[in-house]
């Protein structure tokens, strides 16, 4: 083996030749160990090519019998039909389904009173006709309960608007100017 100048890429052996290391830098093999493979290389090729040159030539043949007397035809008979009127029943089973359906649902809860007509299955509605009435005493109670706390708020607005009234007409009597809007009690009355 010819070897170039590079020793930790080959390592001496016991019989005293260069064994090659896995990167193979800097080491080539000489031409006479490779004399010796040239034989098997060119009789591998040999034996492949002609493997390759046996199984080309051969040919996959199959048989084919001509058939001189042609198949014999089958036996056909007519019949004359005339048309007569047929009575068919057919029994089936279906469901029916409207074109428009629709799920309702009241914005408001409570007990159903009274459900009218227009609420069956099947029946047409327009639009504004009542379908249920609902107990409507808990929300006639809730409406009492806002206009008397409305009532109440009308009532604290008065007051506030008289306490601003009388301290305009004590400042004015006393012939004082205002020093703020609170001495006015102008804040209560955008409350």
């Amino acid at each position: 083996m010819n070897i170039i100048e590079k020793p930790s890429t080959a390592k001496s052996s016991d019989s005293g030749k260069l064994i090659e290391d896995d990167t193979r830098l800097g080491v080539y093999p000489d031409s006479t160990e490779s004399g010796t493979k040239w034989p098997w290389i060119i009789l591998a090729s040999l034996v492949l090519s002609a493997a390759i040159l046996f199984i080309s030539q051969l040919e996959d043949t199959v048989e084919v019998n001509e058939l001189i007397t042609p198949p014999s035809l089958p036996e056909v008979s007519v019949v004359e039909v005339t048309a007569n009127a047929e009575q068919v029943e057919i029994r089936s089973l279906s469901e029916v389904k409207p074109r428009w359906s629709i799920n309702l649902s009241a914005s408001i809860s409570g007990k159903v009173e009274k459900v009218f007509e227009g609420a069956l299955a099947g029946e047409s509605v327009k639009a504004g006709e009542p379908l249920i009435e609902i107990e409507n005493s808990r929300y006639f109670a809730e409406l009492a309960a806002a206009e008397q706390a409305l009532k109440e708020a009308k009532l604290v607005q008065l007051q506030a608007e008289n306490a601003t009234h009388l301290a305009r007409e004590d400042f004015k009597r006393n012939g004082r100017e205002p020093p703020n809007d609170l001495a006015l009690k102008l804040p209560q009355l955008g409350i």
